[in-house]
């Protein structure tokens, strides 16, 4: 049984900061936490520590499954796309279109209804585009990949 290729998303440097500033604010706390049910801090109400430490555990280990667990992948019948550990799964038959933004690359994938589709923007590292597209053809060889560029802001269509 061959393994599926997963492609991990790609955060960018803002989403991954914001994710590094929550996961450090909530060791902080649970390190606060530990040190007040350790006797190092007295407070009057140690539940609070209690409850405190639970919930900062709890939003560090979020932001961990997000960050590590967020992609796309690909299986017999149907692609899969993860947030954490939140799945959709969109059956290779509904894919319609595979489009690429000409100026970032960026991948956007068409489902559904022509018209009224749905569409997903892929969100992988740079270095991955051509390796996600071929992975879509060994399940869509047929797949149209079409390009497209947006005119700028003040240009005429």
């Amino acid at each position: 049984m061959s393994k599926n290729k997963f492609f991990h998303m790609y955060m960018g440097v803002w989403k991954l900061l914001l994710m590094a500033i929550v996961m450090c604010g909530a060791l902080a706390i649970v390190g606060l936490d530990i040190a007040i049910l350790a006797g190092a801090v007295d407070t009057g109400f140690p539940e609070v520590a209690w409850v405190s430490l639970v919930a900062a555990a709890l939003v560090l280990v979020l932001a961990l499954i997000m960050l590590l667990m967020s992609g796309y992948g690909f299986e017999e019948d149907h692609m899969i796309v993860r947030l954490g550990f939140f799945k959709d799964k969109i059956k290779y038959e509904d894919i319609t279109q595979l489009k690429r933004d000409g100026d970032s690359g960026k991948y956007y994938l068409i489902f559904g209804d022509e018209v009224s589709g749905t569409n997903v923007r892929v969100d992988i590292s740079a270095s991955k585009y051509d390796d996600f597209e071929s992975e879509l053809r060994k399940h869509l060889p047929t797949i149209a990949v079409e390009t497209f560029v947006l005119p700028k802001k003040g240009e005429k269509k």
